[in-house]
């Protein structure tokens, strides 16, 4: 009984902390990331990784070489190689819609009594999808890149069962190689 309840009480403080510390790094040399290190005069600079150690990363911003150690870092990004397209195609959409519907009514005398509302709408619907596909290809090419955060090793409490009912407690402390 005893065994059962520090059982429950532990375990969901054992699994994340140690599914943490089994993932496999999310980075490599050759990634491109976003770093911000205050310590060592980063902030918010984008590189690409040259060197990764351990306790250590090594990022080449602009040609130079900007080593830091990891545990000097508030963040660190990695790019996931996408680009928001739905920004700029929601924006071609409605900049295109109101091109046309702007386009057939100043062709018209009256623009908005009932027998010129197909034009109207016609029009609207054409340039509108003109801009949905000039909005995509557009943030295909230009749009803003997605980053991915990493989590960064830190200070990690421990809780673990040792036997006979007993449990244990530490810190795990990260250090160099």
């Amino acid at each position: 009984m005893r065994w059962g309840l520090s059982a429950c009480l532990i375990l969901p403080a054992i699994v994340p902390f140690q599914v943490q510390a089994q993932a496999t790094p999310l980075i490599k040399p050759g990634d491109r990331v976003r770093v911000t290190g205050p310590e060592c005069h980063l902030d918010r600079k984008t590189g690409i990784v040259t060197s990764l150690t351990q306790g250590f990363l090594v990022v080449d911003i602009d040609g130079e070489n900007w080593p830091c150690p990891t545990t000097a870092l508030t963040r660190l990004e990695f790019s996931t190689g996408e680009r928001d397209v739905l920004t700029p195609t929601l924006f071609g959409l409605g900049l295109g819609l109101l091109a046309g519907i702007a386009g057939a009514s100043s062709t018209s005398e009256e623009p908005w009594h009932e027998e010129n509302r197909g034009p109207l709408v016609m029009w609207g619907m054409a340039t509108g999808t003109v801009g949905v596909v000039i909005g995509h290809v557009l943030g295909r090419k230009y749009g803003s890149e997605r980053w991915k955060e990493v989590p960064l090793p830190r200070i990690l409490p421990l809780a673990f069962l040792v036997g006979d009912g007993r449990f244990g407690i530490g810190l795990s402390i990260p250090f160099g190689e």
